[in-house]
C-alpha cells in the first residue's frame, strides 16, 4: 500500500482536523479544517478589513489578528489550496476532538500577531499538534538567529480561552456533540 501524499492539492480528502495551506506565492497562510468546507485559521480584526484590501503588501505591519471560522472558497480568492500533512512526518497529532476543540475554542479571539514569531502556521500546528511550528519561518531564518518557540504563548493563550469559555457557558461544540474529555494543553 502506498504511503499518503502529504501535500495534496485541494481539500476534498481533507479530514476535519487537517491542515490546510493556501499558497499565495512567496507566502503560504494556514488553517485548520473543520470539516464542511469550512476553515478555521487567522483573519484579520473588522477594524482592519477595509485598510487590508486596498493595502495587503503591508499586513505585515500588523501586531494582532483574529481567529475566524469561514468557508474555505471565502479564504482561497486566487490562490491554490493544499491538504497539508507534511508534519505529520516530524510530529504527531492530537486526537481529531482535541483537535476540533482547540479551534472551537479560540474562534473569534483576538491574538497577537507576528510574521516570524506569531504567524497563522505557528497557530494551525499548535491547534492539531501541541507545538506551534513554522516551515516558513525555519526556512527564512537559515542564520538560526530566531530562537524563540511560541508554543509557550500559544498554550497561556490557550489557557485564557479555555477560561473565558468556561465561564461564558457552552456553546457550540465540536462535531456531533462530543466534547474532548482529558483535553491537554
Amino acid at each position: 500500500m502506498a504511503a499518503p501524499q502529504v501535500r495534496v492539492e485541494g481539500f476534498t480528502d481533507a479530514s476535519p482536523g487537517d491542515l490546510l495551506e493556501f499558497d499565495f506565492g512567496p507566502l503560504s497562510h494556514w488553517g485548520v479544517y473543520l470539516g464542511n468546507g469550512e476553515v478555521v485559521h487567522f483573519s484579520w480584526p473588522e477594524s482592519t478589513m477595509a485598510w487590508l484590501r486596498d493595502n495587503a503588501p503591508f499586513m505585515v505591519l500588523f501586531t494582532e489578528t483574529m481567529i475566524r471560522r469561514q468557508r474555505v472558497s471565502s479564504v482561497v480568492g486566487f490562490s491554490k489550496v493544499y491538504t497539508n500533512r507534511s508534519y505529520d512526518l516530524m510530529l504527531d497529532a492530537l486526537t481529531q476532538d482535541e483537535i476540533l476543540y482547540r479551534c472551537l475554542i479560540f474562534v473569534d479571539r483576538t491574538l497577537p500577531y507576528h510574521i516570524l514569531k506569531f504567524n497563522c502556521e505557528h497557530f494551525a500546528t499548535f491547534v492539531r499538534y501541541g507545538k506551534a511550528r513554522s516551515q516558513q519561518v525555519s526556512e527564512f531564518d537559515c542564520l538560526h538567529l530566531l530562537s524563540y518557540n511560541p508554543t509557550a504563548d500559544f498554550k497561556a493563550a490557550y489557557r485564557e480561552a479555555l477560561r473565558d469559555f468556561h465561564d461564558e457557558g457552552p456553546q457550540e461544540r465540536p462535531q456531533e456533540n462530543r466534547l474532548c474529555k482529558g483535553c491537554t494543553i
